[in-house]
């Protein structure tokens, strides 16, 4: 399988989450997608420029803020193969929005990013591509577009026997409920672990 990096867009937005949505649309420009960062300079989320839009229209003062609702991210080293966000225990993230892949240095710094769409193209590349990951491919955008939760959860069964698992690569979603930043390994949308906050412990996580 191909490595990520070599297909990843390298320059890209990186906008402040102490950053107003309306200084993040300004930072983002014409760009379709920006890397949304704490004050470490660590990603905390992938967003499209209309995920900061809705930002705006919902009124919170810095994207920090959990109202702000940034999509759950996916987060894979820079020497990744398509194996990594396609392995069946991130696969799920997809699902519930994530928009792609940040590529992140041995020190955790974004170097390149992945719109869901290029990892796709990746899938059904001529020159990368096999019959697994073309079925993988049809059966996980098939499963994208059902609206029939009864067909998802048979779609997703055909999928997940497709994927090996990644011990790399992490989901990153900020609780809604208190703010916290939680880190994943692994994301089942129907059985979501409690939230990792640790000023608020006990509650259950939940998704943006």
């Amino acid at each position: 399988m191909p490595d990520l990096v070599d297909r990843s867009v390298k320059q890209f937005p990186i906008i402040p989450e102490s950053a107003t949505p309306s200084d993040a649309l300004a930072i983002c420009g014409s760009d379709r997608l920006a890397v949304v960062v704490d004050r470490s300079g660590l990603p905390v989320s992938l967003a499209l420029r209309r995920d900061l839009e809705l930002a705006d229209v919902r009124g919170v003062g810095s994207l920090a803020d959990p109202a702000a609702g940034l999509p759950v991210s996916v987060l894979t080293g820079e020497a990744a193969t398509l194996s990594e966000p396609f392995s069946y225990n991130i696969l799920p993230a997809f699902a519930v929005g994530a928009r792609g892949a940040i590529l992140v240095s041995g020190k955790q710094h974004a170097v390149g990013v992945l719109s869901l769409d290029e990892i796709l193209r990746c899938l059904t590349d001529d020159e990368s591509s096999t019959p697994s990951t073309r079925g993988l491919f049809r059966a996980f955008t098939g499963y994208l577009l059902s609206c029939d939760p009864i067909l998802k959860i048979d779609l997703l069964s055909g999928i997940l026997p497709l994927c090996g698992g990644s011990r790399e690569t992490e989901i990153l979603v900020r609780c809604p409920q208190c703010g916290c930043l939680n880190r994943l390994a692994y994301l089942d949308p129907n059985a979501l672990p409690a939230c990792q906050s640790p000023h608020e412990p006990g509650h259950q996580l939940t998704l943006p």
